[in-house]
């Protein structure tokens, strides 16, 4: 009685292995495609996602370089623009100055003499704004115009030291 007991749970047993196997294999295997499809999404997404923050983090690099490359360009347009200014004050002041007429009597030595100091330092100043024009510009360009008026100040120097001794 015993076998027979141990028969029918055998017999059970594989009726309902067999479907379990007929109505839940398909159900597992298909459970086991959408997991492994699911890691691979996973992996995928991994990928993708660091992808996308290299080329996010490259471009805010890119963007933050660009900044300060566009910066240190306005500043340096600025300055050149300012000592371009500065250049043609100080030459305007000592092509005016030593273009103006003086007339000084022989007892006025002390008034001549301050005269010619004015000069100098006007001459001196101008020089020195046109060297740090200079250190803005690049060669042929808006540096030529500069180049003229600081021949005509030497000029209007050798003149004006010859009219003064």
């Amino acid at each position: 009685m015993e076998e027979l007991g141990l028969l029918v749970i055998f017999l059970v047993g594989a009726i309902a292995g067999y479907f379990l196997q007929h109505f839940f294999a398909p159900y597992f295997g298909e459970k086991g495609k959408n997991l492994a499809t699911s890691q691979d999404i996973e992996r995928i997404t991994e990928k993708i996602e660091g992808v996308k923050s290299y080329f996010t983090d490259r471009t805010e690099w890119l963007r933050a370089k660009l900044s300060i490359n566009s910066q240190q360009q306005i500043n340096l347009f600025i300055n050149r623009n300012e000592a371009h200014i500065e250049f043609y004050k100080d030459f305007y002041k000592a092509a005016i100055f030593l273009r103006s007429p003086i007339h000084f009597r022989p007892e006025e030595v002390k008034a001549l003499d301050e005269h010619i100091k004015e000069g100098r330092e006007l001459i001196t100043r101008s020089f020195g704004s046109y060297f740090g024009l200079m250190v803005y510009v690049q060669k042929d360009s808006i540096s030529t115009p500069a180049h003229k008026a600081v021949t005509a100040l030497i000029e209007l120097e050798r003149s004006w030291f010859r009219l003064m001794i």
